[in-house]
């Protein structure tokens, strides 16, 4: 499991975009077809291309994307 943030103070830089993208690379250059994502925020990672499945008991929201 990776966590992956932007602390507080750099966020609204567009940090995250760099650090979603290169997660998205190294899973599919290691051959993963999708990665599974968690998250209470809300519409955050749609606009990365994520497609929603289901709530969980936690309150989050499961998404996966596509890397090939």
């Amino acid at each position: 499991m990776v966590c992956d943030y932007v602390k507080k103070e750099y966020r609204n830089m567009g940090y995250s975009k760099i650090l979603n993208k290169a997660i998205l690379e190294k899973t599919k250059s290691l051959g993963f077809e999708k990665v599974y994502l968690k998250s209470s925020l809300v519409n955050y990672y749609e606009k990365f291309g994520a497609i929603y499945m289901q709530d969980l008991k936690n309150g989050e929201k499961l998404y996966y994307i596509k890397t090939k």
